[in-house]
């Protein structure tokens, strides 16, 4: 029987991170375990496509937000979505930390080091999230608020509330051709 399911922009994601070999580079720093279905490398796609799918679940609501993603495309052949269960993840997670996250960041980012491009090109997008409530700040804590919160410009028409300011700004760091 054949199944549709919905790849959105995941697909790009999983290229870059098969174009960066974030997962060959994860499983080198965690090893791979030969009784484990998921290697870290592929838990930490998942996370990763996960975070670009723009849903903030914890850990255990993860095989839901692959349900309805092609699991076997994205991340690998033979997996399910019911595979990333928090144990899984939570495990990965676990080696990462004693692997040291710093280095572990420093390997997988010097992969995507090789494709740098010329930075021609940029995007930039900021979103308001507007807050209900009281907040004030703690005296003599800089690690307390490390964000201000504050009245402005309400792209959501509140004036009223306080809110904070997310940017992102994006370079191209490679290029890609398509052809027909």
């Amino acid at each position: 029987m054949y199944q549709s399911k919905n790849l959105d922009h995941l697909g790009i994601v999983a290229a870059v991170c098969n174009e960066i070999q974030l997962e060959e580079e994860i499983n080198k720093i965690t090893g791979i375990d030969p009784r484990q279905k998921v290697t870290c490398g592929q838990a930490v796609k998942a996370m990763t496509l996960n975070t670009f799918g723009f849903t903030y679940r914890p850990l255990y609501l993860f095989p839901e937000f692959f349900q309805t993603k092609p699991v076997k495309l994205l991340i690998g052949k033979g997996l399910h979505a019911d595979d990333f269960n928090d144990d899984c993840l939570g495990q990965t997670l676990d080696k990462l930390s004693d692997a040291g996250l710093e280095e572990t960041f420093m390997r997988a980012a010097a992969n995507a080091q090789h494709y740098e491009g010329n930075n021609r090109f940029y995007h930039s997008d900021t979103s308001s999230i507007s807050l209900q409530g009281e907040y004030t700040p703690v005296e003599d804590d800089i690690d307390a608020a490390p964000i201000t919160l504050t009245h402005g410009f309400s792209k959501d028409n509140r004036p009223d509330l306080k809110q904070f300011v997310i940017s992102l700004s994006l370079g191209v760091i490679f290029q890609c051709s398509f052809k027909h």
